[in-house]
């Protein structure tokens, strides 16, 4: 029987020092109730070779560039000299320079070429080939790498998808296998491969001349963002302790490919600990519960004896360290004996804290050069007490909640024996939230523990239930480690809505540990949601890396049609919509709790991804010859308009050869693409309320592409109208269709594919601030990484993890609106916009197939927008429904952006409009077509614009030319498209185009209405130096002396380049101007008051002279100032000088105004530790009616003692103030 010696009580004490600093931390004292650590410093990479025994390995590795963050991990867990050859994919060498635009600095098949033959000029210890095909290396390059290993440089082949009659496979398949070479798996821990798959069986060492050859062939297919390991079949496997044992694999195989394996190995670790009787020794006719009593009569020790056995006697003297690691723990307790192992000896015993239950134990033989060998134990250490039958009653929680947990624990025959069972819960932010201990003697039995909640902060929570040999009473960390275990994870529904500018990563699912790594550098950086497919994995990865979760559901896109009219699935296929029916009821289910209420019906969302008119199945085509019934009313009528000779509704289809590029009628393919958008839209609110019958209170939207085929389906009013949020690809006019159709306080946002999105790295900074002031939720980021099969070379991240410099300017701006006055551009009111634009959908078809003009709706309708912009008004796109309903007392002016093809409802609409005195601003002349595109007989719109057609439209190329030949603009006004066929009736032509009448305006009764007779011309750009389209002014003085229209802001620079918004918060008036990136320096005065107290809501400074303070604006720069009626004299914050961890930290803060009474303010509150950055949980955003606010911050059980820094920051005036306080245990 072994004694424990005094050295092993001393062994104990250091081992609890190396776990206050190796592990996850060690509060003094710790209790289950009050102090334990938090804030521990990050789980550190197992080091199994650093440093060699022998020095580095001189390694190449050749993979997919977007696979060599491999390389990186390796760095932190073995001494390498290395370099990387990046392939382009791995199946392209380089870039194709056909199908990128524009071309990469770097990657081209000749630069690649050249760096493989210079970095094959060096000779190398090992070769690595990693997940691509080797046929897209020349025969040269591969002659080379294989003399190398002739020669004696070890070739390591991993993931590689050759066929077996590739040029290398030939060679390696006649490779003789080397007899007594090394194990590969020997002393390598768990992995959780593919399968269960034996380690033993997943590398061979072969021979080449002087060389190894190794592969390792993992079961599985290749991951796409690793080269070198494998990953666990089951995300939710995704455990550090399993990627640090499959690094150790690799980096074995390195070794041995290098001839760099020690002859004194460790051959086993085996546990030595008295244990009682083994099963040999039992008689066969002892109850089974005499031998467990026996068993359990051995005194749980404070150390635990291992024997570690090697494989030969020890040729030198070596130091031994050992380490104990649990599966999802961030504690490690490692120890380095004193003793060493001496010459010749063939064994060793280390101690070391280890109670019931599963560890990896790791174990080192070092040299005094380094690492000579290493061992990984899977070690399983029976005892008491532990327990069984864990129960939790529920599986999700609420911020304020309780949680009943039972269990079983075995008895124990000894009386004198007595344990704890310890329950404690761990947020995603690595705070202890609430913990609970019970007392159980040697009968065991049923134990029952409730946990409670208040202030849950994070999506998910982890319970972790220990059984100690001890009385109740304080635990510190290193004791929990060494306890019997078990854990659960648990999400909480925390409904989250926005109060500041959100930037979301758009993402694929996150299989592998590389994407975890990518999210928390994401995280770090400022990306706050990451959006993915859902599932428990996903739930996990982003509470870990502290990021919401927007759960991806399912995907509404078709990549191709079958036979090029069939949409697989049909949208309208019975069987379809049941399945997915169920589906999306379960995984909302599974989502109400751990998303932060908030669910996604796809990325990348469209009807169809080519230009097919899809779908023409039995379904679909039943509802539109439904449809074309009801609008057409007879067969007769649609053969006229399709020029069809269809004899029955059942018989109608649609013709092949329609479209764009096709002659003959318009209708055909007008009717198809108005009704398949129209069940696209339908088929995502449909969807929505699928969802929503799980989740009444759920937000439920979808991400989409680009808006650059009308093949994709979109109808942005009505996906708009039926979905909670939307996001699409970045363009200056979906940007004012987000403006104008989204929810506030939405995830509505716009996305940037990639980092060629913007003009220069200016635009980064500025375009946060432009969605900011116009209180747009969400900026979503796709392309964040590349795969192994996608190189992606402008994505957001680099190759090897890190951020591109792109985005850290577009995060970092992003940042400053957040902690500066983001929270108040959000919470604050806006005045309502006085223009509308309408959004005209059967032009947009009509654009399609009609080429009188060579302009489309969609850029009428950016042009349109500019003006508007340029001309300094509010405006907002509005939709059909909207404009039967729109009111010229709340919408003075409609303006129509190329408006030609209205139906009758709309015609009808726009006549009741101008009738109540609204005033219509058209480029050309609207409602010429109807809704099937076949042009109106009838006199359309022509008489409220005072117009005459002569004949059929004649659009011809003519230079504008005002008619007032006295005035200073009388001069060229450019080359437009106009109607030649268009005669001013009743109004009055301001300028001509040849003999053509153009600038047509008409005041009739109470209406009045402004003709432009040409589409809308964009804004042209010369340097910095913007070219206003002439009838751009025209509009402007046309506005202007309209009645009931408020005046425009004024500035300094008439016109300014830029956005000047307005807000009310409260009583107080806030202006934001933003100039353009590409504008040159201006000059702006606001409106400000004498008696104003103006602020510069950014600076915190008071601004003295307000009425008559210029600001000088920058390209791309920004000002946002606060006028108030009042000074503030001081910001005062209230806290306590002691707070106890555990329990809630009062505050009270207050405006003091130098006299009167202060109004409502915005409170920015964060909580810092000394010399550390805040703690981002903390973060409040409080309002406060009359310039007091009272919030509270609840701080974590875990909280480390010690001296913390409250911050307010006033967002309304810019003015900060601080306080210190002392965070104490309780038991202080």
């Amino acid at each position: 029987m072994n004694f424990i010696s005094h050295e092993s009580y001393r062994l104990v004490w250091r081992c609890l020092l190396t776990a206050v600093l190796l592990g996850s931390g060690y509060a003094r004292g710790a209790s289950p109730f009050t102090k334990e650590f938090t804030e521990e410093s990050p789980k550190q990479a197992v080091a199994w070779a650093k440093p060699l025994a022998g020095g580095s390995l001189k390694v190449l590795f050749i993979a997919p560039r977007f696979t060599l963050g491999d390389v990186a991990e390796l760095v932190a867990r073995v001494d390498l000299e290395y370099e990387t050859a990046g392939l382009w994919t791995a199946t392209s060498l380089g870039y194709d320079p056909v199908a990128l635009n524009p071309l990469p600095e770097h990657g081209s098949p000749e630069e690649m070429l050249a760096r493989l033959d210079a970095l094959l000029d060096v000779r190398w210890h090992v070769i690595v080939l990693a997940n691509f095909n080797t046929r897209i290396l020349p025969d040269s390059v591969l002659s080379r790498i294989l003399d190398q290993v002739a020669g004696g440089t070890g070739l390591l082949t991993v993931h590689l998808h050759d066929a077996t009659d590739s040029r290398l496979m030939t060679v390696l398949q006649v490779l003789p296998q080397e007899e007594g070479a090394p194990s590969i798996a020997a002393g390598i821990g768990e992995c959780a491969f593919p399968g269960n798959a034996v380690l033993d069986t997943v590398g061979s060492v072969q021979l080449h001349e002087k060389g190894r050859v190794i592969t390792l062939d993992y079961p599985g297919d290749p991951p796409e963002n690793h080269c070198l390991i494998q990953v666990p079949s089951d995300p939710v496997d995704l455990d550090t302790a399993y990627e640090d044992n499959a690094y150790a694999l690799v980096i074995r195989a390195l070794c041995i490919a290098a001839r760099r394996i020690n002859g004194v190995r460790i051959l086993n670790v085996q546990d030595v600990a008295p244990s009682g009787p083994n099963d040999l020794e039992i008689p066969p006719d002892f109850y089974p519960e005499f031998v467990q009593s026996m068993r359990d009569s051995v005194v749980a020790q404070p150390s635990r004896p291992f024997r570690i056995l090697l494989n030969e006697p020890a040729d030198q003297r070596y130091t031994v360290q050992v380490q104990l690691r649990r599966k999802d723990s961030d504690t490690q307790i490692s120890y380095r004996d004193k003793t060493p192992l001496q010459r010749g000896d063939v064994a060793h015993v280390v101690e070391i804290p280890a109670g019931p239950g599963e560890y990896l134990l790791d174990a080192w033989l070092c040299t005094r050069s380094g690492v000579a060998d290493w061992f990984t134990a899977n070690v399983v250490i029976p005892g008491w007490p532990e327990f069984y039958d864990l129960y939790l009653e529920k599986k999700w929680l609420l911020p304020n909640d309780s949680l009943e947990i039972s269990l079983k624990v075995r008895p124990i025959v000894s009386p004198d024996r007595r344990a704890a069972v310890y329950a404690r819960a761990q947020d995603g932010f690595g705070r202890i939230v609430s913990s609970a201990v019970q007392g159980v003697d040697n009968s065991g039995g049923t134990v029952t523990l409730r946990l409670h909640f208040s202030d849950l902060l994070s999506s998910l929570i982890k319970v972790e239930v220990f059984a100690l040999d001890s009385e109740p009473r304080p635990f510190s960390e290193w004791e929990l480690h060494r306890a019997y275990r078990e854990l659960r994870y648990l999400s909480v529904r925390r409904p989250d809505r926005l109060a500041n500018l959100e930037l979301i990563a758009a993402t694929e699912e996150l299989r592998e540990y590389a994407a975890g790594h990518s999210l928390k550098a994401l995280s770090e950086a400022g990306v706050t949601a990451v959006h993915a497919p859902g599932g428990e994995a996903a739930i996990v990865a982003a509470a870990r890396n502290r990021l919401g979760l927007v759960p991806e559901l399912t995907r509404v896109a078709a990549e191709q049609a079958r036979d090029g009219v069939y949409r697989e699935p049909c949208l309208n296929s019975p069987d379809y919509r049941a399945r997915l029916d169920i589906e999306l009821r379960e995984k909302a289910a599974k989502h109400w709790a751990g998303s932060s209420t908030r669910y996604s019906l796809g990325n990348r969302n469209y009807l169809g991804g080519t230009e097919e008119n899809i779908c023409q199945c039995g379904y679909c085509m039943s509802v539109f010859q439904e449809t074309l019934r009801e609008g057409y009313g007879s067969v007769a009528a649609l053969n006229e308009a399709w020029g069809t000779q269809f004899g029955d509704w059942d018989f109608v289809e649609v013709p092949r050869d329609i479209g764009p590029g096709y002659g003959g009628s318009p209708s055909p393919w007008m009717d198809f693409r108005e009704f398949m958008t129209r069940q696209f839209t339908e088929f995502h609110h449909w969807a929505h309320d699928r969802v929503a019958a799980t989740d009444a209170e759920g937000m439920v939207g979808a991400r989409f592409a680009g808006d650059t085929s009308i093949y994709y389906g979109y109808d942005w009013p009505g996906l708009f109208q039926y979905l909670d949020f939307v996001s699409a690809d970045y363009s200056p006019l979906f940007f004012e269709k987000v403006h104008s159709y989204a929810a506030r306080g939405s995830l509505s946002g716009i996305t940037l594919r990639d980092t060629r999105c913007f003009e220069d790295g200016a635009w980064l900074s500025w375009l946060p601030w432009r969605l900011a002031l116009n209180q747009v939720g969400a900026l979503w980021l796709d392309t964040l990484w590349g795969d192994a099969h996608h190189a992606a070379p402008y994505a957001w991240m680099q190759p090897d993890g890190s951020l591109t410099p792109e985005f850290n300017r577009l995060a970092g701006t992003v940042c400053r609106i957040r902690d500066s006055v983001g929270p108040l551009l959000y919470a604050a009111d806006t005045p309502a916009p006085n223009i509308a634009v309408y959004d005209s959908p059967y032009s947009r078809y009509l654009s399609g197939v009609n080429d009188e003009y060579a302009d489309t709706c969609c850029q009428s309708q950016e042009a349109a927008a500019q003006l508007l912009r340029f001309a300094g008004v509010s405006f907002q796109f509005v939709s059909k429904t909207q404009l039967v309903a729109l009111d010229p007392a709340v919408f003075p002016v409609l303006v129509l952006p190329f408006c030609r093809a209205l139906d009758k409802d709309e015609r009808d609409a726009l006549r009741a409009y101008f009738k109540n005195g609204g005033a219509l601003i058209a480029d050309v002349i609207p409602g010429t077509f109807d809704s099937h595109g076949r042009r109106v007989s009838e006199q359309s719109l022509n008489d409220i614009f005072g117009v005459n057609p002569a004949d059929t439209a004649r659009v011809v190329q003519a230079v504008l030319a005002p008619v007032d030949a006295g005035s200073a603009a009388a001069k060229d006004a450019g080359w437009a498209s106009v109607d030649a066929s268009v005669v001013a009736g009743a109004g009055i032509a301001l300028a001509r185009a040849g003999e053509t009448a153009a600038w047509i305006v008409n005041r009739a009764g109470n209406g009045h209405t402004f003709l432009l007779n040409h589409p809308f011309r964009a804004v042209q750009r010369q340097g910095n130096r913007r070219i206003l389209p002439a009838e751009g002014e025209a509009v402007a003085v046309f506005l202007r002396d309209l009645p009931g229209m408020a005046d425009r802001l004024s500035t300094a620079s008439e016109p300014f380049l830029g956005t000047i918004c307005q807000y009310q918060f409260g009583d107080a008036r806030i202006y934001a101007v933003l100039a353009d990136v590409d504008a040159p320096k201006q000059k702006v005065r606001l409106p400000l008051q004498r008696e104003s107290s103006v602020y510069n809501a950014l600076t915190g400074e008071l601004i003295s002279r307000p009425h008559r303070h210029t600001f000088v604006m920058e390209p791309g720069t920004v000002e946002v100032v606060s006028c108030l009626s009042y000074e503030v004299e001081e910001l005062v914050l209230e806290v306590p000088k002691v707070a106890f961890a555990g329990q809630r930290l009062p505050l009270r803060i207050m405006v003091q105004p130098e006299k009167d009474k202060a109004g409502k303010h915005l409170f920015l509150v964060d909580l810092l530790p000394a010399n550390r950055p805040a703690l981002p949980w903390y973060r409040r955003s409080i309002p406060a009616a009359a310039g007091i606010a009272e919030m509270y911050l609840p701080l974590a059980m875990n909280e480390l003692p010690g001296w913390y820094t409250v911050r307010v920051h006033d967002s309304l005036t810019g003015l900060e103030t601080t306080a210190a306080l002392k965070i104490a245990s309780p038991t202080e």
